[in-house]
């Protein structure tokens, strides 16, 4: 069992005891005694042999043990090494089968550029937050569509704003020569009468105060109009130059909405000017308040727009920086070549192959059972916790067939897991019959917390794990029961559960682009325990390779085996660079341009590959 850890960390370490006299079955109340348990650790240049620390205890009685490691336990000198932790039964004869845990680690170099890069996403996170905020729901690519959206609309908004003050400029000019016909009337009605010559020229006052009013009014206007041209223009630019932004324009959104309030509470007051002019300068004076409210906000609405603009330059640089770091689009057939030149080899050997059928079986991943039944699961290595709301949904896929190769039902006609996290102890029960689906039925054969994976068709099982933000982070064991006659069989497969930094591991897209970075990256590399995906061109190819050796007469399988050569390379080789442009285990450098490869452990590289706009240069890795 091979376990990932952080170098001199103390730690503990969860593992299960299979019996001797009843295999697969485990051992439950195993005495450990002093050499039981030892730990080979590299330090001061050579390896040394000695016994741990602190002997295992069993967890309840499930023959399942566990047992912690000190740091200086857990400290090679060099972490190329990893420490073996070897449990051997010394009595005779032996109760449990031998058995070994193998610790490696994480470099230092990765430690320091998850530091380095968390520190400086920080940084970048901080100054965004700071600028634009963190609206709840926040969302980069729908908040960019709405940001466009939004744009178009205040544009639209603005458009309104000005015609309306035209219209309202042009209203305030029909108000004045109604003004000035009704101080014509006044003064005919001033000869009329002393009483009313003196109400009129009252009232004439009152006229001339409002006719001021409005002048002021509509020269306020009139700046307002010119100011509305200026946001129109900023408006425009802010449209031209938005690439990709995290805003917040419900405040802005808001303003424009007062802005339209303003203009209708100034039409209405025009109105009621005509109607009533004891009571418009009343309204002028209001008209005057909102037009200067208007204005201070128009102010301030362009600094905003000033900001945002200084913001988006600075990112669409950023953006610019790394689009540059990317490759670019002409190479996209140079590292696809080989895989088009096996696919289509691949398909003359199948088409000149007879119609006969053979098998071979050769899986390092299955293990030969009670009446000749085949067992092998597939499950992802590492699972990396999402950031919420997200949801991460990862499959189990299980295969069982006969001695002939062909797929093959469990006599009991149910085949069970049990997701176990070795962190806590605790049974994981968000498992499902597929993505989004409803949730495995319980086994009334095991327990506890065995579920029923989902067949799929003869032979072939699968199950979903539900993985959300708040899962414990640690090791899961998976643990399948079912029974061929009476016998019940037993098998476990591990995974890891961790949160990691965003900057780390970068999930590529898929591009024909990307798929010849990392073609070539994979070049000449051992990677025979990466696993295909379903769906995809090379799992195509591995499918039709399968097919080509089933049809291969009995005599001639060794005609075609894992060291023939084709073109100087062998299919082994062969097979090893087609698994690694699936292994998904890689990190991008996106400031020096370099991508590494890792093995299915996730900490041997198998290929750096130092991509610039100009070049593809691969280091070679020592042997």
């Amino acid at each position: 069992m091979e376990v990932l850890r952080k170098n001199g960390v103390s730690s503990s370490f969860v593992f299960p005891l299979v019996s001797v006299a009843s295999r697969p079955d485990y051992v439950s109340g195993a005495t450990f005694a002093a050499g039981d348990v030892k730990i080979l650790r590299h330090t001061g240049g050579v390896w040394n042999v000695a016994n741990v620390g602190t002997l295992p205890t069993e967890i309840s009685t499930t023959g399942v043990y566990y047992m912690p490691l000190t740091a200086t336990e857990l400290t090679p000198d060099d972490i190329v090494y990893p420490v073996v932790i070897k449990i051997v039964d010394q009595t005779s004869p032996k109760i449990w089968d031998d058995t070994a845990i193998i610790v490696t680690f994480k470099t230092a170099d990765d430690v320091a550029a998850i530091l380095v890069d968390t520190a400086l996403v920080k940084g970048y996170t901080d100054t965004i937050e700071g600028v634009l905020g963190t609206p709840v729901g926040a969302s980069l690519s729908a908040d960019i569509a709405a940001v466009k959206a939004d744009t178009v609309l205040i544009k639209g908004y603005t458009d309104t704003v000005e015609a309306s003050l035209t219209t309202a400029l042009a209203d305030l000019v029909l108000i004045k020569g109604y003004t000035d016909s009704v101080e014509a009337s006044l003064t005919t009605l001033l000869a009329d009468s002393t009483t009313v010559k003196a109400d009129l020229v009252l009232i004439k006052g009152y006229t001339d105060t409002v006719e001021a009013s409005l002048t002021t009014a509509l020269a306020d206007l009139v700046t307002i109009g010119a100011d509305a041209v200026l946001i129109k223009g900023y408006t425009d630019t802010v449209e031209a130059s938005l690439t990709t932004a995290l805003a917040d324009l419900v405040t802005l959104k808001a303003d424009t909405g007062v802005i339209q309030g303003y203009t209708d509470t100034l039409e209405a007051s025009l109105t009621t000017a005509l109607a009533d002019l004891v009571l418009l300068k009343g309204y002028t004076d209001t008209l005057e308040a909102s037009a200067t409210t208007l204005l201070a906000d128009t102010v301030t609405l362009k600094s905003d727009t000033s900001t945002i603009k200084s913001d988006l330059t600075t990112t669409k640089n950023n953006s610019a920086t790394i689009v540059g770091k990317l490759p670019l689009s002409s190479d996209a057939m140079a590292g696809d070549l080989d895989v088009k030149d096996i696919k289509a080899k691949a398909l003359v050997i199948y088409t000149a192959l007879p119609a006969q059928t053979a098998t071979i079986a050769s899986q390092d991943d299955v293990l030969a059972i009670q009446n000749n039944t085949n067992f092998s699961a597939s499950i992802i290595q590492e699972i990396i916790i999402p950031v919420a709301p997200d949801v991460k949904w990862i499959p189990i896929s299980v295969q069982l067939r006969d001695s002939g190769g062909a797929p093959e039902d469990p006599d009991s006609n149910e085949l069970t897991v049990q997701m176990r996290c070795d962190t806590d102890l605790v049974n994981y029960t968000d498992l499902y019959d597929e993505l989004g689906g409803a949730s495995l039925i319980g086994s009334t054969t095991f327990t506890p917390d065995f579920y029923l994976l989902k067949k799929i068709d003869t032979g072939i099982y699968e199950a979903w794990i539900k993985v959300v933000d708040t899962i414990t982070e640690g090791s899961y064991t998976f643990t399948f029961k079912y029974k061929e006659a009476t016998v019940v069989q037993i098998y476990t497969r591990n995974t890891a559960i961790m949160t990691e930094a965003p900057t780390v591991n970068i999930e590529i897209a898929n591009s024909p682009t990307n798929q010849a970075v990392i073609a070539q990256a994979m070049r000449d590399i051992d990677i025979s325990d990466t696993p295909t995906t379903t769906g995809s061109v090379l799992k195509t190819i591995i499918d039709e390779m399968g097919i080509i050796i089933n049809k291969l007469p009995s005599g001639t399988i060794s005609d075609l085996s894992l060291s023939t050569t084709v073109e100087s390379i062998t299919i082994s080789e062969m097979f090893s660079m087609l698994m690694a442009m699936f292994n998904g285990n890689y990190t991008i450098n996106t400031e020096t341009g370099m991508v590494t490869f890792f093995k299915r452990d996730d900490i041997t590289p198998l290929s750096i590959v130092k991509v610039t706009e100009t070049q593809r240069e691969r280091q070679l890795l020592p042997s």
